[in-house]
């Protein structure tokens, strides 16, 4: 299905647009290499997700911060920004494409924290030193960075894959615990049918950011460039369907015999940002976020950072304090 780009500018960007084919779906990319390639790379790469109603375009800050020694790979989330419009939207499924695409970007010679599952023995010429032929690829580790939707993600990946994620960072992200009644609008989305809503994308997203956005007023060309990414019924639809996958899982899981199961997200640190006046998801919701962070990590890993009067939107709202902020936790 074919939706016009809207995420990143055509040109002049700070990051090249991949299309990556990955099971079931095509993933869009933004992707920074370091000057010199992904061989000059000198610290993990790291992988940026962003919210819902937000592209990989809320990153180009931060994909400015950290290009000059790493790879940067900005993903548009399934069936969002440039992404193909294809299911399904569960986060498992969502953890799952993921990590492939991990592995089609990272897997490549040269690249900095490859896991070469593949090898290509047709150019294998030089017969100086057959000492590697034993030798097992380093694993593949990455720092990951996800906001809203994206740190959720980022939570269930780090579950999914222990020893993957190196620095983990989440803001406004819920794991397990969520106030519905502060997020009144996970069930409107998740339960009302999509179709009531496939005319609606911009206005939902203006009043997203109404609601959400703390720092004096949302500047408008900033709301306007996430109103036109989700202004194609298309991409209203898969938004819903994220909401609607969470609200069916939920409901699976008080039906469920063995319970939550309990968080299991592995980092070698974590770093928790939250403002203290975000709507939809208040302070209470973060400090849940470190505490499940805690039971599974050393909690002297787990650091959390409150902005004062900020809302739900840190890396839009207060860029100047968050882009350095987490620069310097993923460089330490």
């Amino acid at each position: 299905m074919s939706v016009a780009p809207t995420s990143f500018p055509p040109s002049g960007s700070v990051a090249e647009l991949r299309q990556v084919a990955v099971p079931g779906r095509r993933l869009a990319v933004h992707r920074s290499d370091p000057p010199g390639g992904a061989a000059a790379a000198t610290a993990p790469p790291v992988l940026l997700l962003h919210g819902v109603p937000q592209t990989s375009a809320c990153w180009i800050p931060l994909i400015q911060e950290l290009a000059d020694d790493r790879v940067v790979l900005a993903v548009d989330l399934p069936g969002l920004g440039d992404s193909e419009v294809r299911g399904p939207y569960d986060v498992p499924s969502i953890v799952a494409s993921l990590f492939a695409l991990l592995l089609a970007e990272l897997s490549e010679p040269g690249n900095s924290g490859s896991n070469s599952d593949s090898t290509d023995d047709t150019n294998d010429t030089d017969d100086t030193d057959d000492t590697d032929d034993d030798v097992e690829p380093a694993p593949l580790q990455v720092d990951v960075v996800g906001h809203d939707w994206g740190g959720s993600i980022a939570l269930a990946l780090a579950a999914a894959r222990p020893g993957l994620v190196r620095r983990l960072v989440v803001a406004s992200g819920p794991y397990r615990k969520v106030d519905l009644v502060r997020a009144w609008h996970i069930p409107v989305l998740g339960f009302v049918p999509p179709v009531a809503f496939a005319r609606s994308g911009r206005a939902i997203v203006r009043g997203m950011f109404r609601y959400a956005w703390k720092t004096g007023r949302a500047p408008e060309a900033t709301v306007a460039s996430y109103a036109d990414a989700y202004a194609a019924p298309e991409r209203v639809r898969a938004m819903t369907e994220y909401y609607r996958a969470a609200v069916r899982r939920a409901s699976s899981k008080r039906t469920a015999e063995d319970g939550d199961g309990g968080p299991a997200a592995r980092a070698e640190r974590s770093l928790v940002i939250w403002g203290t006046d975000d709507p939809p998801m208040p302070l209470r919701v973060g400090e849940a976020v470190v505490s499940d962070l805690g039971r599974v990590n050393d909690p002297a890993t787990v650091r959390m950072v409150t902005l004062p009067g900020v809302g739900h939107w840190p890396f839009d709202e207060v860029p100047g304090v968050v882009v350095p902020l987490v620069g310097d936790f993923l460089r330490r």
